[in-house]
């Protein structure tokens, strides 16, 4: 498919909406796609997915992100505008495309355990992480004095109310060079306990667990909070890697995720892609042409056709990728931010009145 600039792309896809309800799909990254890194979707954006999914049109989530936040931010949300069957168009990829999912109307989950299984880490890599985490922690992580200071500032600045309000301790031992610094490991559930109730210590750099399995395996690591620049990130990611003696070491994937955190798994967002198109029903075949991808990832500068007419909440803000960043040929790969996904979707569906008549939202 050749690269549209917004204005075409929006005129396609009204064309061809029942080709891509029938064979076609919008697949969603959530940090700074469908809300900003860690916050809650808009009402707006709530409503315009929910809109899709009313529609038929398969809605899929990709995300890097654990399958707790995706529950309360995206699918917990959702239900209050879906129906019952409505959910039937709706899947999740998360824990960096680790974990699938799906859910019923009344929000419970329902794991697809056969991916799943097919995509674990060995628990033998956290012995691993873990001292490698210890080995930098005496060159404290390269950080300057100042930096250090910078670090401890950032995270109890993030958590201040939890500190203020709350007894939540923020553990940082392993700036001070005579004290014996060991990283915790934690569960996503158990991070999201502190996190709410601030009734713990939380200690960092910590290893997050996400979506850990009862035989001790996991989907992803996350090494969490690190609130130095990417590029810093990625150097203590190659540190790590280098330290990994697992034999499942091959099958890792690190990358410098979010705002402060080093994520660690065993597939990415292509693998997730390739299991969702080549897993539909016989009776609804995927025609990749009518597949579009919107991920502020596919916005490298310089590849991408820029649209942008203004700074204005206008659907010029799209910009259409003229590569195939996962190397998915003739999918319409689109990088932008909330405020142009927003937009890009009102501009699609203002002038079908019908479908506003067709779907009733409640508040939520």
């Amino acid at each position: 498919m050749p690269a549209f600039s917004a204005v075409q792309l929006k005129a396609f896809f009204e064309e061809h909406l029942d080709n891509i309800k029938r064979q076609g799909a919008v697949i969603f990254d959530v940090d700074e796609t469908l809300a900003g890194t860690d916050e809650p979707l808009k009402q707006e954006m709530l409503r315009l997915l929910a809109t899709l999914l009313k529609q038929r049109i398969e809605v899929t989530i990709i995300s890097a992100n654990t399958l707790l936040s995706n529950k309360k931010r995206i699918l917990l949300p959702l239900l209050a505008h879906l129906n019952k069957n409505d959910m039937n168009y709706l899947t999740f990829y998360v824990n960096g495309g680790g974990t699938k999912f799906k859910a019923t109307h009344l929000g419970e989950v329902i794991l697809d355990k056969n991916y799943n299984d097919k995509n674990t880490i060995d628990p033998s890599v956290l012995n691993d992480i873990a001292y490698a985490l210890r080995d930098q922690s005496t060159s404290q992580f390269g950080l300057s004095d100042t930096e250090a200071k910078r670090w401890h500032s950032w995270i109890t600045k993030r958590y201040a109310d939890l500190i203020t309000n709350h007894n939540l301790e923020i553990h940082n031992s392993w700036i001070k060079k005579d004290r014996q610094w060991v990283p915790r490991i934690i569960t996503t559930e158990k991070l999201d306990i502190i996190l709410t109730s601030g009734n713990d210590t939380l200690s960092q750099p910590c290893i997050e667990l996400r979506g850990a399995m009862s035989n001790k395996s996991f989907a992803s690591l996350a090494v969490r909070f690190i609130p130095v620049s990417k590029i810093e990130r990625e150097k203590y990611q190659k540190i790590i890697y280098k330290q990994i003696t697992s034999a499942s070491k091959s099958r890792l994937k690190m990358f410098a995720g979010g705002s402060s955190t080093i994520e660690i798994t065993c597939t990415n967002k292509k693998d997730a892609l390739v299991d969702f198109i080549s897993s539909r029903p016989n009776d609804k075949d995927i025609n990749p042409q009518y597949v579009f991808y919107f991920d502020d990832a596919f916005y490298p500068g310089g590849a991408a056709e820029v649209v942008v007419e203004d700074q204005s909440l206008k659907i010029n803000n799209v910009a259409v990728n003229k590569k195939d960043p996962l190397g998915y040929k003739n999918l319409t790969w689109i990088g932008v931010g909330p405020t142009a996904v927003q937009s890009f979707f009102t501009n699609v569906f203002e002038d079908y009145s019908w479908i506003k008549q067709q779907t009733q939202y409640t508040s939520a």
